[in-house]
């Protein structure tokens, strides 16, 4: 028996190296080769963040006095959002592309996505790195498992992070709270207030702030260039805004102008939030923001800012990864760790976690718990009668009364089982497992306590004639008494 559990010791131990081996080779799976991109930003974004407060300027100064005296002291444009029922049948429409661009030197083709949101205040989300709170730990994580926060039906990465200590740069506000204010020293901004109003452009510290600005933001994220405003291109002005030192515009001069990957977020004349995301890999395939300002222009989009691209660019579907990254891990390409993302999910229940009582289904409508029902799943049934806690209400008792909003005790269970299917799977999968090792020490156990008889040993011929020698001499010795 002792050396059966050696043996099982010996199994158990393999099996813990094994998924130790697994873990460590998926956490330190490196990105050996990364787009370039980056480093033509990186004493950008890096320096800015880092700037001293008495070497920092008024930045809504700064922005207009470089900008053009057709836009006047205005810093930002302000457009109303679509209504969903009025543009589209579906809130969400989402196409991949292969498209010829004309550019200075001839043409480019380039493949990507573009995606249009017809009610963007309640199907679009800034989304923190990983999970709520993740600038504020300097997290980074890939966009396909920071889209498992909401559910994402589509997500794209968003704004720019810090290359030396993975910080979030710029402006974030996600789903009304403010992550992060970059104290007027931030780029071209994309947002969305509470009232619904789309909001492009650079803003100060003051803009930001809650309670103080030109309204409180919904959603908020901050790239580098705003590549079209008004229906024009804007780059140039944009470098021109966004850098106050020599050595910052020659950078930006180049980021703008290599052929990479990229990503943006606008709107079109309808007040319809667009996203469109370019293939590419930086010097080698892609478009400048001369040439992705043209294409932009080309879907119809009015207003846009530039997000972070490169091998940051990674566009994703239902948690599937569905454009061609540029960083390159091992043999294959593979999807970088980012920061924030754009998140496209289904319209949110009111309240978003149905008082804790149910879920959120389709279209924003709670699909409660037993014993808990109503629009909100703040009203509990007992012995059939609704009941909020404080008082009763009467209601008909005629036909099949749910005791789940409108679903019967078949749907209930149904449902249940359609959401628990991973879990049930996985304490299959123990159980199998656990059954194994009890059928492998029983075993172990039964051999170990059978009894070995040893045989006789086998006599040999010598022996048997002397035991048959005497015999006969008892015989004859019987016969003569």
């Amino acid at each position: 028996m002792a050396s059966c559990s050696r043996v099982l010791l010996t199994y158990s131990y393999c099996n813990v190296l094994w998924f130790l081996c697994v873990f460590l080779q998926f956490q330190y799976t490196l990105q050996t080769n990364e787009d370039p991109l980056d480093v033509l930003l990186t004493s950008y974004k890096n320096s800015r963040e880092t700037l001293p407060e008495n070497h920092r300027f008024d930045h809504h100064r700064h922005v207009r006095e470089c900008q053009p005296i057709i836009y006047g002291n205005t810093t930002f444009e302000t457009f109303s959002a679509a209504n969903k029922t009025k543009y589209s049948k579906s809130p969400v429409v989402f196409k991949s592309f292969f498209k010829k661009v004309e550019t200075k030197d001839g043409h480019n083709y380039v493949n990507g996505h573009i995606v249009t949101i017809s009610n963007p205040f309640e199907s679009l989300s800034v989304l923190e790195p990983q999970k709520p709170g993740g600038c504020q730990n300097s997290l980074r994580s890939t966009v396909a498992a920071t889209s498992k926060q909401m559910n994402c039906r589509l997500a794209v990465n968003a704004g720019f992070f810090n290359t030396h200590n993975g910080n979030c740069l710029g402006n974030v506000v996600s789903n009304g709270k403010l992550v992060r204010d970059a104290k007027g020293i931030q780029n071209a901004n994309f947002g969305i207030l509470k009232n619904g109003t789309l909001v492009v452009g650079y803003l100060s510290e003051h803009d930001v702030t809650p309670g103080n600005g030109i309204s409180e933001f919904y959603q908020l994220v901050t790239g580098v260039i705003w590549i079209l405003r008004n229906g024009s291109l804007y780059v140039d002005q944009s470098i021109e805004a966004e850098c106050r030192e020599t050595e910052e515009t020659g950078t930006l001069k180049k980021f703008a102008e290599v052929l990479s990957g990229r990503t943006a977020v606008g709107h079109d004349k309808n007040g319809q939030v667009v996203i469109v995301q370019v293939d590419g890999k930086t010097h080698y395939r892609g478009l400048t923001l001369y040439d992705f300002g043209k294409l932009l222009k080309s879907y119809g989009l009015v207003n846009a800012i530039n997000l972070d691209g490169g091998g940051s660019t990674t566009f994703v579907e239902n948690g599937t990864l569905v454009n061609y990254p540029s960083d390159q891990c091992h043999k294959y390409l593979c999807a970088r760790k980012v920061s924030t993302i754009l998140c496209v999910h289904d319209k949110m229940c009111n309240p978003r976690d149905c008082n804790g009582h149910g879920d959120c289904g389709i279209d924003g409508q709670c699909v409660c718990r037993v014993p808990w029902s109503g629009p909100s799943c703040s009203e509990q049934v007992l012995n059939g009668i609704p009941y909020n806690g404080t008082e009763l209400y009467n209601i008909s008792m005629a036909g099949n009364h749910s005791t789940s909003g409108n679903e019967t005790t078949k749907e209930v269970i149904k449902r249940f089982l359609i959401k628990n299917y991973a879990w049930m799977d996985a304490l299959l999968v123990i159980s199998m497992l656990i059954n194994f090792i009890l059928l492998f020490v029983t075993f172990c156990g039964r051999s170990s306590d059978r009894i070995v008889v040893p045989r006789k040993p086998a006599k040999s011929r010598t022996n048997r004639e002397d035991e048959m020698n005497l015999l006969s001499s008892s015989n004859y010795n019987d016969d003569e008494i």
